[in-house]
């Protein structure tokens, strides 16, 4: 099974590492999945492996929380734990909505008796307190207690007033404290209590005692009383920083905390006591702002979570509207939305119409019309109209929650450069700690230098050498562009896929649904056989879900709600062009009376080969109605024909039996295979292929009985993608199943470099794998090359899969789309593809400043020192200061 956990301390490889090497030697725990920029450790175990998991991270000194997966926790209020459990957060951070599930029973046993306390808050309560079993604690600045029925029992200002039986100050309600020792223990615990009350106190007391200390220093007072206050500054701020470095050495890491513990103490046993303690104060205070910094990053996907509102106006059993939690709206639920409102779930309009801002979850900078049967998503927000929608999915189900897991999971995946970075960073932290130690002996030892001022340098190497600033600088800028992308309806499945973007050279597409609408539109028809040969293809196309099966299918349907008419006999015999329906704009493709079929073949010899619904139709042709009258027109409906043995021809069409009779409808390529393409059919087809049109052929075993030419309109936004490709340096490559003549137009139209028609999906696998394995040597040369596809994410799957990026058009609503691509696009705007280059162009330019800048630093500070001109307050500015630098730029991805 799988667990995520969330560990508030956890934000560094080198806690990474700690983890790492304590969970993999157990038995029983699978792989290991860590998302430092949320947090959260993913772990596969055995299931009664659990509570073993969770007892040894909190021996390195983390206090781990189960998370509730994201169903769950839109499924019911975030509480902070069960029963008497406690939830705390860590530090100065409390109460985080989304981490509502302590791990709170595998503690029972264990003494704690279900607590769960925060670092800071050990140092005020202990380890547990049988006497506050029952409560729940907000925080370390301000607990406010619950009894075990879950009412508000009391409140404290801080953690030096809380009261207890076990501190033996036990105030009766109305009566007057009775228990207050004045002795000095008591005292001296209550100041400390008070001194420390939140983060931000101890570290503003803590500085002002260095301040006190350098002071002391520079005015020669006694050199105790500097050491007394610089030692009081180190104590108030550092003691979670020592805890920390401590673990580190322990299990054999080396972190930030090892190295700055080493250096303060190492400042303080050389008499150095102002500067040690300010050292550890702007370590302490650089420590805060760089959580604040991160905290932007963790939270820009917070920012998508806060999209849909948390509550829904939803019609209840009685026919009454009520404002209820969206967690708790089942699926079929009618909900209601008022102008101006957030839609706060999935659905299908059933009554009303608006128009919908989808930006926030496609990026489209125009609204869209919204009527009965559209669809509507979590998170879009309506905008004039009122209207009334049908829930087809749960929260935690919708679109909108599946897009933040996926970007969730994809801050979980290390891109390439953060894991050169972390390999490097594995090898020069070590190297420089050797360093410092060979500056703190060899000089002294062999050279006759000062040991003073050699150990004063090498503390200095060691401050300098942590390598925060390159490690965090990789994640902050790969997830900021990872949510830059999801704001504009790219969803990106993983860093990886965010640095390789720059490198694509080749873009294959898909045409129908990608390149064109994907709504194409029955234009011309012709009829070799009268019967009702519209009513039979649609019969077939029904049972298809593709976009010219379905243009047949919905130009039937139309005609008969017009009251148009399939003639059983009309005048076009033998092979003449005819409209089918006098009430449908379908235009004849040749003049009246042309031959396209063998010009021996007579209307009686059609209707010998015609069985079922053709013969029948054909019967009254050979009983002398050379030309009939179209019947009245009829308003009701005529069902389609029902098909036995209906099988889909991939890439090639479909066939099935009606009444008995084996009929195919198909492309060009099918009725070659069949061997029924004559001259004259081959002729007319090539002629409407050339004009761009799809056309579609209704055949039974003997012959061939009519045409349908269907036309697909070209998007506004493709021409203009393609022209952005060509100017990222993109060349592109249509692949489609239809004919090479409608591919090559489409092409020209769009301004596609290349165009391949007639392929099967194989073929596209083929074209595709072909693509991928001639970049490779132009890779071996040096020159990366990367090729992606563009499909609907279902029927070109093969191809998605083999591109070294695939990216899946339309993806909101749909979950295969969600799951098979690397780059989801949550629209059908083919100009994000060239948007996602860019923004991979400007991430990686990014990674590449942060490192080069992370590097630079250090290079010169560690020049300065071993010259003799660095100090720790430089090294403390130096590392900080670089640090905050590079999660600044980094940030910067957010405003894309």
């Amino acid at each position: 099974m799988k667990t995520r956990i969330h560990i508030e301390q956890m934000d560094c490889p080198t806690e990474e590492g700690m983890i790492r090497r304590k969970l993999g030697r157990m038995s029983g725990v699978g792989a290991l999945q860590f998302n430092l920029v949320q947090r959260i450790l993913t772990v596969e175990h055995d299931e009664h492996r659990l509570p073993e998991v969770l007892a040894a991270i909190r021996s390195l000194g983390f206090e781990p929380q189960l998370e509730l997966p994201r169903r769950r926790r839109h499924a019911q209020p975030a509480t902070a734990g069960g029963g008497g459990g406690h939830d705390h957060a860590h530090g100065e951070e409390h109460g985080h909505g989304h981490w509502p599930a302590a791990a709170a029973g595998d503690r029972q046993g264990a003494g704690d008796h279900g607590h769960s306390h925060s670092q800071a808050q050990a140092q005020g309560h202990g380890s547990g307190h049988e006497c506050c079993s029952g409560h729940e604690h907000a925080g370390s600045s301000g607990h406010a207690h619950r009894n075990a029925s879950g009412q508000d029992a009391h409140t404290h200002a801080d953690m030096g007033t809380a009261t207890s039986s076990c501190c033996g100050s036990t105030p009766e309600a109305g009566g007057e404290d009775t228990a207050t020792p004045l002795h000095l223990p008591f005292l001296a615990a209550r100041l400390y209590a008070f001194l420390t009350a939140t983060p931000l106190r101890r570290l503003g007391n803590a500085a002002i005692l260095a301040i006190l200390s350098e002071a002391c220093h520079w005015f020669a007072y006694p050199e105790w009383l500097t050491a007394m206050l610089a030692v009081g500054a180190v104590l108030l701020c550092g003691l979670s920083t020592y805890r920390k470095g401590w673990i580190s050495i322990r299990t054999g890491t080396l972190n930030i905390n090892a190295l700055m513990s080493i250096a303060v103490t190492g400042g303080l046993l050389i008499g150095q006591w102002p500067e040690a303690s300010m050292v550890m104060v702007l370590f302490t205070l650089s420590e805060m702002i760089e959580a604040r910094s991160l905290d932007r990053a963790r939270h820009a996907i917070e920012g998508l979570m806060r999209l849909a509102p948390d509550t829904a106006t939803a019609q209840q059993s009685d026919g009454s509207w009520q404002s209820v939690p969206a967690g708790e709206v089942a699926v079929g639920t009618l909900v209601r939305v008022r102008p101006g409102e957030r839609i706060a779930l999935d659905g299908q309009v059933e009554q009303g119409a608006s128009t919908v801002d989808q930006a926030p979850i496609t990026g489209e900078s125009l609204p869209v019309e919204k009527a009965a049967g559209d669809p509507v998503f979590a998170g879009t927000i309506n905008q004039s109209g009122s209207f009334d929608f049908r829930v087809t999915a749960e929260a935690g189900d919708s679109t909108l929650a599946r897009i933040i897991e996926a970007v969730e999971a994809a801050q979980g995946q290390k891109a390439p450069t953060q894991r050169f970075v972390d390999r490097f960073a594995a090898v020069y932290t070590p190297i420089v700690l050797v360093l410092a130690i060979g500056v703190a002996l060899v000089p002294p030892s062999f050279f006759n230098g000062d040991w003073f001022g050699w150990i004063y340098k090498a503390l200095t190497l060691l401050v300098i050498a942590c390598p925060c600033a390159l490690v965090i600088s990789t994640p902050v800028t790969v997830v900021s562009g990872l949510t830059a992308a999801a704001r504009q309806g790219i969803l990106v499945k993983g860093g990886v896929h965010l640095e390789e973007g720059r490198h694509l050279k080749w873009l294959a597409l898909d045409k129908t649904g990608t390149i064109t609408h994907g709504k194409p539109v029955l234009t011309e028809m012709a009829v070799f056989l009268n019967t009702q040969v519209h009513r039979l293809a649609a019969s077939l196309a029904a049972r298809s879900d593709h976009p010219v099966s379905q243009a047949i299918v919905e130009a039937f349907r139309a005609g008969r709600q017009a009251g148009a008419w399939d003639p059983p006999a009309e005048a076009g015999l033998s092979g003449q062009s005819v409209s089918s329906s006098p009430s449908v704009a379908f235009s004849p493709f040749a003049p009246s009376g042309q031959k396209m079929m063998n010009r021996s073949a007579q209307p009686a010899a059609h209707a010998a080969h015609a069985t079922g619904p053709a013969r029948s139709a054909a019967a009254g042709q050979k009983h002398g109605a050379a030309s009939a009258s179209p019947a009245a027109p009829s308003a009701s409906p005529v069902p389609l024909f029902s098909v036995d043995a209906f099988e889909a021809l991939a890439g090639r069409g479909v066939q099935g039996r009606i009444d008995g009779v084996h009929y195919v409808l198909g492309n060009h390529r099918l009725i070659h295979e069949r061997g029924q393409c004559s001259h004259e059919l081959e002729a007319r087809l090539l002629e409407l292929e050339r004009q761009g049109r799809t056309v579609v052929v209704l055949a039974s075993e003997q012959v061939v009985m009519a045409l349908f030419a269907v036309a697909d309109t070209v998007k506004e936004s493709s021409r203009a993608a393609m022209a952005e490709l060509h100017q990222l340096g993109v060349r592109t490559l249509m692949l489609t199943g239809d004919n090479q003549h409608t591919a090559d137009a489409i092409a020209r139209e769009v301004g596609i470099d290349e165009a391949q028609g007639n392929l099967l999906p194989e073929d596209k696998l083929a074209v595709v794998d072909g693509l991928v394995r001639r970049a490779q040597p132009v890779h071996e040369a040096g020159e990366v090359s990367r090729v992606g596809m563009v499909g609907d994410g279902i029927n070109d799957t093969p191809a998605l899969a083999r591109a070294d990026i695939g990216f899946a058009m339309g993806a909101m609503g749909t979950d295969s789309a969600l799951e098979t691509a690397d780059v989801a696009l949550m629209d059908d705007d083919l100009r994000k593809i060239p948007a996602f280059v860019r923004l991979s162009q400007a991430t990686h330019r990014i990674l590449v400043q942060n490192i080069a800048f992370a590097l630079g630093v250090k290079a010169v500070f560690m020049a300065l020192t071993l010259a003799g001109y660095g100090t720790m307050w430089m090294a403390v500015f130096a590392d900080v200061g670089a640090s905050l630098l590079v999660v600044a730029n980094g940030l910067r991805m957010l405003r894309r």
